[in-house]
């Protein structure tokens, strides 16, 4: 462990140096003797020693008082005054230099040992309690909350910068003003004036929040919203000395929230409104939240689709595993959206719905998955127009037989099939004779109920495999 380094002042020699043999004797280290007050000031900034062992009476211009005073105000070094006097005088101006310690000559050497051991612990916590201080003192200047400190009567003791910005008031302006004059606080609702919490808290001894939207009015009479709360500051043995109060402007915040409000029903109001099939999904296929439009395409209640799940209403195991994949996919960051053709329950038993899919997935600001935003849009219509075509395009619109060019392709395949696996097939061809009479004595539409007729007994004559097609000169 380190010894206390000490610096001796004293312009007797041989006083010096009794001094030095008992400072030695008690573990110290002498760093430097000095015999002048503007050599002890040279000394002690060139040594930085722990403590001044300080004679008031010194040769020169400078005292002892007045060297202390130097040495203290510039390196914050404790003085022990060692001195034959003791008048009023020498006492009012050594204690104006917040001296440590004051010794009369001559003293015995376990006064000496004391005073320094006293002077030096002291030293310490009053450097270790202004460190805490300038740290707690930083911490409330940096902080962007307003704080403001009073004593048990509640007057104001300290104010952060912040505080002194939102209240347009400066710490001299108005330190040791009751905090009732300084800050006015209105209900937001009435804008009557309301208790400040800091007298609330002094009075119940407890913390004490704003129970209304609030407005703190500022010197110039502006009034923005505030959120605050005070509190006591109680002492170790639980004696009250004073509160402190914590707000800060929530303008911006509610700004933020009026716009998220109106973000949010906008938002609402769209999914309400749309006229496609709107819904939020959970990760694991629940509807969160669904609107009329998709009620309507599959024909529940709005709560009969809350108690659904979306997988639920898709038909065929092929198209759960595309929408599960898909879904997978999206979860996975893999795409940022995707869209597909699924067919659907409806709610009415025996009847399906087609329907064009569209997913995306909303994440929170950490990138977590939160839930789906799926839009629904009712394409049966078109897949009914789409299969029509195919249909026409495959068969005679008449009979509803093959026609000539899909029985073209299907023979191909019949013969390819044959040919591949060694078995055999069968090819009748029928005509209907004088046909052309019935048409020209009858006319056409009993033609065409002939055709109808004819092949509605052939229909009903084959095996479900076999293949009816109608030739004509056309192809139709």
């Amino acid at each position: 462990m380190l010894s206390n380094k000490i610096m001796i002042v004293e312009d007797e020699g041989i006083i010096a140096m009794d001094i030095r043999k008992q400072l030695t004797d008690f573990g110290y280290e002498v760093v430097a003797t000095a015999f002048s007050g503007g050599q002890a000031i040279s000394l002690a900034h060139e040594h930085k020693p722990d403590l001044v062992m300080m004679d008031i009476v010194l040769k020169g211009d400078m005292d002892g008082i007045s060297a202390a005073r130097a040495i203290s105000n510039t390196l914050h070094i404790p003085v022990i005054f060692l001195t034959a006097y003791s008048d009023p005088n020498t006492l009012r101006r050594a204690k104006a230099t917040g001296a440590y310690g004051y010794l009369i000559k001559p003293f015995r050497p376990d006064e000496l040992h004391a005073s320094i051991e006293v002077a030096l612990y002291k030293h310490q916590l009053e450097r270790k309690l202004k460190e805490s201080e300038q740290w707690f003192g930083k911490t409330l200047h940096c902080i962007s909350d307003a704080v403001i400190a009073t004593d048990e009567r509640g007057r104001i003791r300290f104010m952060n910068p912040a505080a002194e910005t939102a209240t347009e008031h400066t710490l001299e302006q108005v330190r040791g003003a009751s905090i009732g004059d300084v800050i006015t606080l209105r209900r937001e609702a009435d804008r009557a004036i309301i208790e400040n919490p800091v007298l609330i808290s002094l009075k119940n001894l407890e913390v004490t929040h704003l129970n209304c939207a609030t407005l703190l009015v500022n010197q110039s009479g502006v009034q923005f919203p505030v959120d605050d709360g005070a509190a006591p500051i109680l002492d170790d043995d639980g004696s009250l000395l004073g509160a402190v109060m914590v707000f800060r402007d929530i303008s911006a915040r509610r700004e933020m929230e009026q716009q998220l409000r109106e973000s949010e029903e906008r938002f609402h109001s769209a999914f309400e409104l749309a006229a496609i099939g709107m819904a939020l999904v959970a990760l694991n296929g629940d509807f969160l939240q669904v609107n009329q439009a998709l009620c309507e395409i599959f024909g529940y209640a709005n709560h009969e689709l809350l108690n659904a799940n979306l997988q639920m209403l898709t038909h065929g195991d092929q198209q759960n595993h595309e929408l599960d994949r898909h879904m997978k996919q999206l979860l996975a960051d893999q795409i940022p959206t995707f869209q597909i053709e699924v067919e659907c329950f409806h709610k009415t038993v025996g009847k399906m719905v087609w329907i064009m899919l569209s997913a995306s997935l909303v994440r929170d600001p950490d990138g977590e998955p939160q839930y789906f935003i799926i839009q629904v849009q009712n394409i049966t219509n078109r897949k009914y127009a789409e299969q029509q075509l195919i249909y026409l395009a495959n068969h005679d619109p008449l009979t509803g037989l093959l026609n000539r060019d899909q029985f073209h392709s299907s023979l191909t395949q019949a013969v390819s099939s044959v040919n591949r696996h060694d078995t055999k097939l069968a090819l009748l061809y029928l005509d209907l004779d004088r046909f052309k009479l019935i048409n020209d004595t009858l006319g056409h539409r009993l033609g065409d109920l002939l055709l109808q007729a004819v092949s509605e007994r052939l229909r009903s004559s084959v095996r479900r495999h076999d293949l009816l097609a109608r030739l004509g000169a056309t192809n139709s």
